[in-house]
């Protein structure tokens, strides 16, 4: 990543005691200069905001697409991140684990949307599922669940590049019918402030080269696909996370060429090696 100029970013969460570690730890006013900021609830500071939207995703769109639109229109670029708790099964992280999301899907539609993970960062990739109502039946995929992210997503992907928009979830409870307290919630996002603030210094800053995948690379690439017969979507995400991987310094091609070897010959065969494949890359963006 090459230091270039730093764009204003807006923080997104659905909830005060969400918001309320970042406010104090940025030192951000209550703004009260027009209708957008009483809306919703909108803090500020410098080029840093935050915004409270409400629960849901509906809620969390129409403040997103808002709060967007009229933070570009003063600013003319921007970096949006949702932030927020979610739910777990106990095998996919531990209470407290702060996680960065590469995927989203939208249970009720199965509408998936992608973030382009281009910056190199110390925490776990995990999938998110955004349902309608809470969940208290952990889920058996390694996901985590939540009820504003696709919302976000949506609406942030709709006016902005997908590597200017950004989800972070701190994983609150394990889907057991557990509702964490307001003063549980600001005690878990607190704990990871220092992370979070990285994480959005990093977002912030332009890059000016931004990665594209060679024709060397692209040739392994098409080979793979016919190989595994990826479904579109698969090779959309796979792409995805070869340019974050490329982004990040991060070897790949050998994982690749690995794979091609691997005979593939049933649905079964397909999936079990994407999602290996899915789960190699992801430990390569680890520390």
């Amino acid at each position: 990543m090459v230091a270039g100029t730093m764009k204003s970013a807006l923080i997104i969460t659905s909830l005060m005691p969400e918001a309320s570690p970042l406010v104090d730890a940025w030192g951000l006013k209550l703004t009260r200069s027009g209708e957008i900021e009483d809306r919703f609830q909108l803090f500020h500071s410098n080029n840093l905001y935050l915004g409270v939207s409400g629960i849901g995703k509906l809620r969390s769109s129409v403040a997103t697409a808002a709060l967007i639109s009229h933070l570009l229109a003063k600013h003319g670029s921007l970096v949006a991140i949702n932030l927020g708790i979610a739910g777990a099964a106990p095998s996919t992280a531990p209470i407290g684990t702060l996680g960065l999301i590469h995927k989203v899907r939208d249970v009720a539609t199965n509408c998936r949307t992608y973030p382009d993970v281009l910056l190199k960062h110390p925490v776990q990739e995990f999938a998110l599922d955004t349902h309608d109502h809470p969940v208290t039946t952990a889920p058996t995929a390694p996901v985590l669940v939540d009820m504003e992210g696709s919302g976000f997503m949506q609406a942030a992907t709709t006016l902005l590049p997908p590597s200017a928009v950004a989800i972070l979830k701190v994983v609150s409870d394990h889907c057991d019918g557990t509702r964490c307290t307001p003063q549980g919630t600001v005690d878990l996002i607190a704990q990871h402030v220092d992370t979070i603030t990285g994480i959005i210094e990093a977002l912030r800053t332009d890059l000016t080269d931004p990665p594209q995948i060679s024709a060397g690379e692209q040739s392994v690439i098409d080979s793979l696909v016919q190989h595994a017969r990826l479904s579109t979507t698969q090779t959309i995400e796979l792409v995805r996370r070869l340019r974050a991987k490329k982004a990040q310094n991060a070897p790949f091609m050998d994982v690749l060429q690995e794979l091609l070897t691997h005979p593939i010959q049933t649905k079964d065969d397909r999936r079990v090696a994407f999602h290996a494949l899915l789960q190699t890359l992801e430990g390569d963006s680890l520390p």
